[in-house]
């Protein structure tokens, strides 16, 4: 596991964030930030319990079709790992559907956030729970 300066998995997802505002309108064009799927060493002991599946990407397209939000991590560009589905409040979402890879969607629930730093877009962060398994993406986007 790549090690990223960030708190524990659940913990992000729950801490007050200073936040620029989202746009709250429908259809609008996708947004992407590209960069690495980071997870501190300290969340490994997880993935051995076998509850908890980190998603490995580069990149996450978030989108907004017909009031719905989509949070879409990719690997290689272009290739789905997990899509995270619900309705968005400014910087958090809460999740109502996760889908992983090819398979079919899934009831959920957890939540989808964006962090900032000094104003920029710090990570993309969505952890949710579907039949028992926990499905986190952490994306730090490149600094360029």
């Amino acid at each position: 596991m790549k090690t990223a300066a960030i708190p524990g998995t659940v913990a992000i997802l729950s801490a007050a964030l200073a936040s620029a505002p989202a746009s709250a309108t429908d259809d609008a064009a996708p947004v992407e930030y590209r960069g690495q799927c980071e997870y501190a060493d300290r969340f490994a002991p997880l993935l051995e319990r076998g509850d908890h599946a980190f998603a490995l990407c580069d990149s996450v397209v978030i989108r907004r079709e017909n009031g719905r939000e989509t949070f879409e991590f990719r690997r290689d560009g272009r290739r789905s790992m997990v899509r995270y589905a619900g309705t968005r409040s400014g910087d958090a979402m809460a999740v109502s559907q996760v889908q992983v890879r090819t398979t079919d969607p899934r009831p959920a629930t957890g939540t989808c956030r964006l962090s900032y730093r000094d104003g920029t877009v710090s990570a993309v962060t969505c952890v949710a729970n579907a039949r028992g398994l926990t499905h986190a993406a952490n994306l730090v986007p490149s600094r360029r």
